[in-house]
């Protein structure tokens, strides 16, 4: 169905894009304004399902911080005479095979969940930044050689890298932490030598 020009307008203006377009010999050219990450963090910022989520995220950050004191029972505590028991006023999300509440294992366990990924964000990034800002800035051979080791280990898939070290080191909480953030430390070094090396070439007065 043909589009003309007009009404190829109107729906770029209800989508809120910055474009210029203009028709010739039947043909529509449209050069956009903004890049799709403006758009989608656009869309996104304005979309009340987006808002809900990010509302609910908030919330159970909050209740996973506060889990240990509102916590309605302890998670470890075990009642065999009460195995699976359905909700309740006792228990509001019942109980597992081994009658500890599930609603304080949720709060408990999201609070484990957040400690892991502030760890493994904290370490890859330090990590990651200091390589690759340390192979951009050294140039020649050094860089050469990280870039190497990165392609290699980017050749693997995160996850499956970081189960493999796990099942190496053990799987306590500390090995999962260092396996993850190894797993995402090449990625951010890789950017961080591309930006180090951009602005290295750039001239300065």
């Amino acid at each position: 169905m043909a589009t003309t020009l007009e009404e190829l307008m109107e729906f770029l203006d209800d989508a809120e894009l910055r474009y210029e377009a203009h028709e010739e010999d039947g043909v529509i050219a449209i050069g956009f304004a903004c890049s799709p990450e403006e758009t989608t963090y656009r869309n996104a910022d304005g979309d009340p399902h987006v808002q809900v989520l990010l509302k609910l995220t908030e919330g159970g950050e909050f209740l996973a911080a506060l889990a240990p004191w509102i916590a309605p029972h302890p998670a470890l505590k075990t009642n065999m005479s009460n195995t699976l028991a359905p909700m309740s006023a006792t228990h509001w999300l019942g109980t597992d095979q081994y009658g500890r509440d599930v609603l304080s294992r949720l709060l408990l366990g999201t609070q484990v969940s957040l400690k892991v990924a502030f760890a493994v964000v904290a370490l890859s990034l330090t990590a990651g930044t200091l390589i690759g800002a340390l192979a951009g800035f050294a140039g020649n051979w050094i860089e050469r050689v990280t870039l190497v080791v990165i392609d290699i280990l980017l050749a693997f898939p995160g996850l499956l890298f970081a189960l493999a070290l796990v099942a190496a080191r053990g799987s306590s909480l500390e090995s999962v932490i260092v396996a993850v953030a190894i797993a995402f430390t090449p990625r951010i070094a890789a950017r961080s030598e591309e930006h180090t090396s951009e602005l290295q070439s750039r001239q300065y007065l």
